[in-house]
């Protein structure tokens, strides 16, 4: 879900700042409540404060969140311009699972112009099941494997200085 103006604010900014993508911060609310204490890490899994420049390289801002142990491939924390999806030709896996990880890599990685606002417009439902609680079985893996050959092929198709060949290869 998303807050109420949040596509109105997001594009807005967006497009101010001529963005590729512009990431944005969410909270996450649980179905039934006792999940909270099963799955603890999604308290705060989508938030990310820290103040950053107005807009930074997509290999920037991957390199500062994973110091920060903050980057989240999640494709719902972020709106795209559709014209730089369409050049670079970036499109979910379909059939399988974890499909945010390969996406948002290519996308993060691509990025010529991106930002980050600590806004919570994304309200994340943890529920029983989904894909990320529920019992891990072969899909899982399954699409961990392809979304890792995936993102290795990202890696292996873009320039990169030293700082972010660390952080990918970790």
């Amino acid at each position: 879900l998303l807050e109420h103006d949040a596509l109105e604010n997001l594009v807005d900014i967006a497009v101010e700042r001529n963005l590729d993508v512009l990431y944005f911060d969410g909270t996450s609310f649980f179905e039934p409540p006792e999940l909270k204490q099963k799955h603890p890490y999604y308290l705060t899994a989508y938030e990310y404060n820290v103040e950053l420049p107005d807009v930074l390289t997509g290999k920037a801002l991957f390199c500062r969140m994973k110091k920060d142990k903050k980057y989240r491939p999640t494709a719902c924390l972020a709106i795209y311009s559709r014209d730089y999806l369409n050049k670079q030709n970036l499109r979910f896996i379909e059939g399988i699972y974890h499909e945010d990880n390969p996406f948002s890599f290519a996308c993060m990685l691509n990025a010529e112009r991106v930002a980050h606002i600590t806004e919570k417009y994304l309200l994340r439902r943890v529920h029983i099941n989904s894909t990320m609680t529920s019992q891990k079985s072969f899909l899982h893996l399954y699409g961990y494997l392809t979304a890792f050959l995936d993102m290795q092929k990202t890696a292996l198709g873009i320039s990169y200085d030293k700082e972010t060949y660390f952080f990918m290869r970790n």
